[in-house]
């Protein structure tokens, strides 16, 4: 248990760095921990996974932060509907609930669903930090949270421990750092302009009455503006875990005009794994099961 002037010592220390815009620099140091992924060879830095250890201040300080930034953001109406990431009453379930309705309301009115699935390459690891602040420059968030978070973002340094032997002090230029109870929630503010369509449902789907010919062309359409959406902003699509698939009963799947992405071309799959479930083009589940 903490003494209770401990807790109010605690409380006008948060206090007084909101008052005054400010996050501590001994706040914005990592201690980052290596450990090797189960089944890996040791001598590739890729197969370790890191564990950064911060200040229980710092994370105390964070959840205070986040929800100052969850009620603005909230108010401001910034996070889209389309989002079950990191919401309150939101989950994979939910999302996956979604997606299959709009394709089984598809099979019942004789409709063809297109989906791209798209995974996003190390999402928090490369998130491009004026980009963000811009974000919540635009949004018109509080003048204290954008400068409580330009300080939380820049002048970041970390030190690697592995096995006894310690690196030299590093700068992280990018990410929201690895263990920051804030990452997720500022990933959906850096997402939240997602390309949108009047014809796609962003889970990246795509409907027409009879013809898959509207559905791809509809879908090209869209991933063109999200090719430009993830240049613009510095985000990595990894190709290969990119699927595409015509929902519908009995469609043909011969001579279907393949999707191209970043000049990739997309083959059509007949299941892709999405949040954990695999969706074949009929919705039978048996791969799943």
């Amino acid at each position: 248990m903490i003494p209770p002037n401990t807790l109010t010592c605690i409380t006008k220390v948060f206090n007084k760095c909101q008052l005054h815009h400010y996050f501590l620099p001994s706040w914005k140091i990592a201690y980052v921990l290596m450990f090797l992924k189960p089944g890996q060879s040791h001598k590739l830095p890729g197969n370790y996974r890191p564990i950064s250890l911060l200040s229980n201040l710092r994370k105390i300080y964070e959840k205070v932060i986040l929800a100052r930034l969850k009620e603005h953001c909230s108010d401001l109406q910034v996070i889209p509907d389309e989002q079950y990431g990191f919401r309150p009453n939101h989950s994979c379930e939910h999302q996956l609930f979604r997606v299959t309705s709009l394709i089984t309301h598809g099979f019942n009115n004789k409709l063809y669903n297109g989906g791209v699935f798209l995974d996003v390459r190390k999402a928090f690891d490369r998130m491009w930090h004026n980009g963000l602040i811009y974000k919540l420059i635009a949004n018109k968030l509080h003048h204290y949270l954008i400068d409580i978070k330009t300080l939380f973002l820049r002048n970041r340094t970390f030190t690697v421990k592995l096995n006894s032997t310690i690196s030299e002090t590093g700068h992280i230029k990018a990410d929201t750092l690895q263990g920051s109870i804030l990452n997720p929630f500022l990933y959906t503010v850096y997402t939240a302009d997602f390309p949108m369509s009047n014809h796609i449902t962003n889970c990246f789907f795509a409907d027409d009455t009879s013809t898959t010919k509207f559905v791809i062309r509809t879908l090209q359409l869209g991933l063109i503006e999200i090719e430009k959406w993830c240049t613009l902003w510095g985000v990595a699509i990894n190709s290969d875990k990119t699927g595409s698939v015509i929902f519908g009963k009995g469609h043909p799947r011969n001579n279907l005009q393949s999707l191209t992405f970043f000049e990739e071309e997309l083959s059509w799959d007949k299941e892709v794994n999405y949040l954990g479930l695999i969706l074949d083009f009929k919705l039978t589940f048996r791969s799943h099961i």
